[in-house]
């Protein structure tokens, strides 16, 4: 179960079909059912999208608090206190 806040939360989980195929169903807690079910494939294809997103967020914060270190007036950090002079 992955918490997404205090009131909602994401389940994942493996289910087979009637044919012997298993799907992974996710599924928002407070609903009946499954949100989404996809093949392993697909999961797996999700998955990746979600990653690459993660990343691509993680650079962004990357590089905005390089930006903002840059923009610093002259002088030296040390323990996150900015010493002039």
């Amino acid at each position: 179960m992955i918490a997404v806040n205090r009131n909602l939360s994401i389940d994942v989980s493996l289910a087979g079909d009637n044919q012997g195929r298993n799907n992974v169903l996710l599924s928002l807690s407070g609903t009946t059912g499954p949100v989404i079910c996809v093949s392993p494939e697909q999961a797996r294809c999700l998955a990746l999208e979600l990653i690459d997103a993660v990343h691509k967020a993680e650079v962004r914060l990357s590089l905005d608090k390089s930006q903002a270190t840059k923009s610093r007036p002259a002088g030296a950090v040390k323990n996150n206190i900015l010493q002039l002079g």
